[in-house]
């Protein structure tokens, strides 16, 4: 059996496109060939911790909130495991701050050491420590690991100015996000959505997201179309995020309280893609886009931002902005509500083109079994 472990599980409040690409891959590799377990470095209930029950799942204290006791904890847990003889390692990264890990592994011979981007922009301005951080993790990183993968092009340069990354596709349960229009009426009924056009999008409350703008774009959209209606999709319940202070703030500016729809988090998540008519991701960036792909697989006509990869554009349905031109963004949506598009299944199309979880997670199996044998 190849023993794997993984870090990059957040905590079940904060988590996102990487957390949800670990618990699916989680769930579809083969647990007879392969062990894979978890190193979890935040504080909280680990994201889907409640589903992974075929795993080891440790715990170091988080960084941020207690560095002399993670520091030692990190320390301790790979001196200890190194009687446990794992072969892989691989750190899901969105920057080069957990970078420490990957030299322990290096120090205690773990043969194969995978670092994964999973972005392509930094959702923060680095201060001076930071950038000197970065370049000396940067330095530690390329030392250290002897394979790199990204979740798309764009993310490979980004995070490790590589062109010659393993690209692992983020594959999706295609089955669950096929059009059915039962369950379109069923949640539109209990989100009271009625015969409204939805604009929907689906993500974490952070800037990077450019909330704020599709607002701007909603609001010039229903000043023209009364009957419609802008969805944001994801948890909602973080006191302290200022983003979504100030996203809540504008929309009541806006006066457009009664339009706006918060669904907090929903499980599963492919509910939302039934009762929405349109999807919109104005993104300043992202690594790859898990949104995007669940948006095609339930054939929703989609806007995204030019800070999607173009990997994602599998469809013929979806167009890719510039969120320099808000305007070109109304006149979009509003040619979409004109032309009373029909959805249909697109689960084929999804298959076809790799990004199924089961063809995704094959293809990591593929890749970590011949490393290991080459080893």
């Amino acid at each position: 059996m190849i023993k794997i472990l993984e870090l990059g599980m957040c905590d079940e409040n904060r988590m996102g496109g990487i957390e949800r690409y670990l618990y699916l891959q989680y769930k579809y590799i083969n647990h007879i060939k392969f062990q894979y377990d978890f190193l979890y470095m935040s504080d909280g209930s680990m994201a889907y911790g409640q589903y992974i029950t075929e795993s080891n799942v440790y715990h170091v204290p988080e960084r941020s909130k207690r560095p002399i006791a993670h520091y030692f904890c990190l320390l301790k847990f790979f001196l200890n495991i190194r009687y446990k003889k794992y072969d892989v390692l691989v750190i899901n990264a969105s920057n080069l701050a957990q970078a420490m890990p990957l030299l322990l592994a290096r120090l205690i011979h773990i043969p194969v050491r995978i670092v994964h981007s999973h972005t392509s922009g930094s959702e923060t301005r680095m201060n001076l420590f930071r950038k000197i951080q970065s370049k000396i993790n940067f330095f530690i990183v390329n030392k250290s690991a002897t394979d790199f993968w990204a979740c798309s092009p764009e993310a490979g340069k980004y995070l490790f100015h590589r062109d010659d990354c393993f690209i692992v596709k983020n594959g999706i349960e295609t089955f669950n996000y096929v059009f059915n229009a039962d369950r379109r009426n069923k949640v539109r009924s209990d989100f009271n959505i009625g015969k409204n056009f939805v604009i929907g999008t689906v993500g974490r409350f952070s800037s990077v997201k450019n909330h704020l703008f599709l607002l701007q774009v909603f609001d010039w959209i229903h000043s023209i179309c009364q009957n419609t209606v802008l969805l944001f999709a994801g948890d909602d319940s973080d006191k302290n995020n200022d983003y979504l202070k100030e996203l809540k703030r504008d929309i009541k500016r806006r006066n457009l309280s009664n339009y706006v729809i918060f669904t907090g988090y929903i499980d599963p998540i492919s509910d939302v893609y039934q009762a929405i008519d349109l999807f919109a991701l104005p993104s300043f960036h992202e690594g790859f886009s898990f949104a995007a792909l669940e948006a095609q697989a339930a054939d929703l006509p989609c806007l995204v931002s030019e800070g999607v990869p173009s990997m994602v554009m599998i469809g013929d349905n979806i167009k890719r902005l510039s969120i320099k031109d808000m305007k070109l963004w109304g006149e979009s949506i509003l040619e979409i509500m004109e032309s009373n598009y029909s959805r249909s299944d697109k689960s084929k199309l999804i298959i076809n083109s790799g990004f199924d979880i089961s063809t995704s997670t094959k293809d990591v199996e593929h890749y970590i079994q011949g490393k290991i044998h080459h080893e």
